[in-house]
């Protein structure tokens, strides 16, 4: 029997289980899902314009697409209108698939109280680790998923 508190546990994303699949809107307005990377290391990053971490990873980030040119590296924006992420993004240098979430889709599939909340997960779609939140150093430790999840 399973109590109301471990029910709500098996909701989002959970390591070693298979990751949540949830419509993506890319920027230039096609549909696209999670599960549509799956076959690759992808790492899925929820963030916004004006969360200062979101953007203090993005170098880290960066650099793991350049160390590991296999990884797929999204980046899900939290609900942000179209014009501000394009602008965004077009200001930058990140070579990144950049997706939008209108309607909260991805971000129910993964919930989270905060932002930045990344999830690696592994060629199979299954999720190898989970940061909810940032830290000092976050190029290693994305490092080291990313290689526990190519194996």
């Amino acid at each position: 029997m399973q109590s109301s508190a471990s029910s709500g546990k098996t909701a989002g994303a959970v390591k070693g289980e298979p990751a949540p699949d949830a419509p993506l809107t890319m920027l230039d307005g096609s549909a696209r899902s999670i599960s549509d990377f799956q076959g690759s290391v992808t790492i899925v990053s929820f963030w916004a314009t004006w969360c200062p971490y979101c953007i203090k990873e993005m170098p880290d980030l960066q650099q793991i697409r350049e160390n590991y040119p296999d990884v797929n590296v999204v980046m899900v924006n939290c609900g942000e209108d179209q014009a501000l992420v394009a602008d965004f993004v077009q200001q930058q240098d990140y070579d990144f698939t950049w997706a939008l979430d209108p309607n909260f889709e991805a971000q129910m599939a993964y919930p989270t109280s905060g932002i930045p909340y990344t999830v690696v997960i592994d060629p199979e779609g299954n999720v190898s680790e989970i940061f909810a939140g940032s830290g000092r150093d976050m190029y290693s430790r994305f490092e080291s998923a990313v290689q526990q999840a190519i194996g």
